[in-house]
């Protein structure tokens, strides 16, 4: 039992070490001008046009290779602990909730709609996006299911009877 306790434990901190570094030191994907397609994507949601024309540049110039960046942010959800911060900052004084924000990081409704802009940016090349695409048609927030109904129907055009189907149900 002693044995097994000790391997348990050593086990559990190899995967806190790994765990650790991959949130510090997370893997570097396809980048243009030294940003990430994520970070591209929350800039095609800015306010600043100047954000957004280097934004949509960028996925022009990263064409394909952009896809399965976009693929995975379009089928990602928030973990409950950032929802739960979203939801409950707005109790929090000024200065808590601007801190609270920060850690919990943007929310993925915002991230998932610029990925979803930056795949109709891409076009036919977004393709092998279709079905993370097809899975944010049942996202529970109702703008990321429109734009994905928008884009489904603008990348397959005979899809929109299954795009009716999938935004009745939701």
């Amino acid at each position: 039992a002693v044995v097994n306790r000790g391997l348990a434990l050593a086990l559990a901190l190899v995967l806190l070490l790994i765990g650790l570094g991959l949130f510090f030191f997370p893997p570097r994907g396809v980048r243009y001008q030294g940003r990430s397609v994520e970070q591209l994507a929350l800039m095609l949601r800015s306010a600043n046009i100047d954000d957004r024309k280097i934004a949509e540049a960028g996925f022009k110039a990263l064409g394909s290779g952009a896809v399965p960046g976009l693929a995975a942010i379009i089928s990602r959800g928030d973990f409950a602990l950032k929802v739960w911060i979203w939801r409950h900052a707005q109790w929090l004084p000024r200065g808590l909730q601007r801190t609270a924000y920060k850690v919990a990081g943007s929310s993925s409704r915002e991230l998932r709609l610029g990925a979803i802009q930056a795949a109709r940016i891409l076009g036919r090349d977004a393709k092998p996006a279709l079905p993370a695409i097809e899975k944010a048609l049942y996202a529970r927030e109702r703008e990321v299911a429109f734009d994905a109904a928008a884009l489904l129907a603008l990348l397959i055009p005979d899809s929109i009877p299954r795009v009716e189907r999938a935004l009745k149900s939701g």
